[in-house]
């Protein structure tokens, strides 16, 4: 072996030019592996040595100096050229291209001309434009073949004999058009929220026009406590995803599904539910868990685009704050509506002296009490406290209830009478016009407030109408009529 300095070793190992090094690492990598490539990388290679290896037939007259060349994409040309082999004789010969996996006029620009060779040239440079456009493509192959001329008029096969009388051109493709992958792989997101927004990037390159597929699938197939279902938690997606050429980031959007509850007619329905069903539901909301589903990407179009190792997003579905804040409001509701509904005896005392929160009957929600509510709550507890006193209407299907509200509404109405009486002593007022004054407005306030709220609890105004008329009657036929009927007993009884 000679010896040999080590600059001269490294040329030999390492080419010198950007293209050399560019052919030379995909002849090594072959498929097996993507070889580097230099965005920008301009020129042209030719493979000669390598072409000549398959050549059993040379022509005798003509051919190409090179059977393989390599070109890059933005080098914008290729140059081929013709050798005369004939010395002092002039040559007219056709030079014409065919297409290949490289279509003309999509990635480079046909040729088909005849060149003459004078007496003392041997050689003649054809250049065959390349189109650099910014869409990715893989290599591409195109071939430049000679011809007779003279034949190609009689319609006879015109292409000159001989392997060297057709060259290949290769189109190396520089663009870059990127590898897709999800910014984020790990998304959480409130139960409450109507959508999810997942971004998609594309790195490593953004050349050309590339797409997948992005599907939605749940956690496991299997059904299980933290994977969340389709069309019960979230509306499925597959679709396409397009990013145009130098588009990084694109976003899609999936929708979530949402179950409202404790607002409008569906308070209503808490009449009927038992309190122990009620108690398991609050139990298994407060342990319900986080619920989790696939969004993937796959089916990377056109070949040569990747999908990133990050191709898999988990969507995590919590409950935030304010979500813990409003169930939290609706079971105290429904707890304080259920009491309210169906008090026990001794809960009926409970409520008569707690100052809590009350119902909004609009909105249906839990209302903290405010300072008038505190005062008029301090005002009336005697009132609470003697009215609690009244059996629930649970007791003996409510007759108790029944008979005794109406011997205290008697006691009510003396004591309206009576301070009604004594009232108009002190202002000097008739009992003619105090009785249809004050002991009037006194008795028909509470039906007016009892016909209110007859008629916001219902859906239409019989009840409240029920309640004027019947209050009415019970007023004109029991407060004219009863004492008419105690006096007539009276003065029958004693000749009078």
């Amino acid at each position: 072996m000679k010896e040999v300095g080590i600059n001269d070793l490294l040329g030999a190992l390492q080419p010198e030019k950007l293209l050399e090094r560019f052919a030379y690492r995909k002849r090594s990598a072959g498929n097996a592996k993507e070889f580097v490539r230099i965005k920008g990388s301009k020129g042209q290679l030719d493979h000669d040595e390598d072409a000549r290896k398959n050549v059993k037939e040379e022509n005798d007259l003509v051919g190409f100096k090179c059977l393989h060349y390599s070109v890059t994409e933005s080098n914008g040309h290729v140059e081929v050229t013709v050798v005369k082999k004939l010395i002092n004789q002039e040559l007219i010969v056709g030079v014409r291209t065919r297409d290949d996996t490289a279509q003309s006029p999509k990635d480079y620009k046909e040729v088909n001309q005849e060149i003459q060779f004078g007496k003392r040239e041997q050689e003649k440079k054809i250049e065959i434009p390349i189109v650099d456009d910014e869409e990715w493509n893989p290599d591409l192959e195109f071939w430049v073949e000679l011809y007779d001329p003279t034949k190609t008029e009689q319609g006879f096969d015109d292409r000159l004999p001989g392997d060297d009388t057709r060259c290949k051109v290769t189109i190396l493709d520089e663009d870059f058009p990127g590898t897709i992958q999800f910014g984020n792989t790990d998304i959480r997101v409130s139960k409450g929220a109507q959508e999810v927004e997942i971004e998609i990037e594309r790195v490593d390159g953004s050349d050309g026009t590339i797409g997948c597929m992005i599907s939605t699938e749940p956690l496991t197939m299997e059904p299980s406590p933290q994977s969340a279902q389709e069309f019960e938690h979230y509306l499925p997606k597959h679709e396409k995803v397009t990013l145009k050429h130098n588009e990084t980031q694109q976003k899609v959007i999936i929708k979530l599904v949402n179950d409202k509850i404790g607002t409008g007619d569906d308070v209503k329905e808490f009449k009927d539910v038992d309190d122990g069903m009620e108690e398991e539901e609050e139990g298994s909301e407060e342990g319900e868990p986080d619920l989790i589903f696939k969004v993937k990407l796959d089916k990377p179009e056109p070949t040569g685009v990747k999908i990133s190792k990050k191709n898999v997003c988990l969507v995590t579905l919590v409950r935030s704050e304010e979500e813990d804040k409003m169930a939290q409001s609706q079971r105290k509701l429904i707890e304080f509506y259920l009491a309210m509904q169906d008090p026990s005896w001794s809960q009926q005392f409970k409520n008569a002296v707690l100052l809590g929160p009350v119902i909004d009957e609009e909105e249906h929600e839990l209302t903290e009490v405010d300072g008038y509510e505190a005062f008029c709550h301090f005002m009336q507890i005697g009132w609470k406290v003697a009215f609690a006193t009244v059996p629930p209407p649970s007791i003996w299907s409510g007759g108790p209830c029944f008979v005794i509200s109406l011997v205290y509404i008697g006691v009510v109405t003396f004591i309206v009478g009576e301070v009604a009486t004594v009232l108009g002593c002190v202002l000097r007022i008739k009992e003619s016009v105090a009785a249809i004054t004050l002991v009037a407005l006194g008795t028909s306030l509470p039906d007016t407030f009892a016909s209110k709220t007859a008629a916001q609890n219902s859906d239409n105004a019989d009840a409240a109408v029920g309640n004027i008329n019947g209050s009415n009657a019970v007023n004109v036929f029991l407060g004219c009529g009863l004492p008419w009927a105690i006096g007539s007993i009276y003065w029958v009884q004693n000749d009078t």
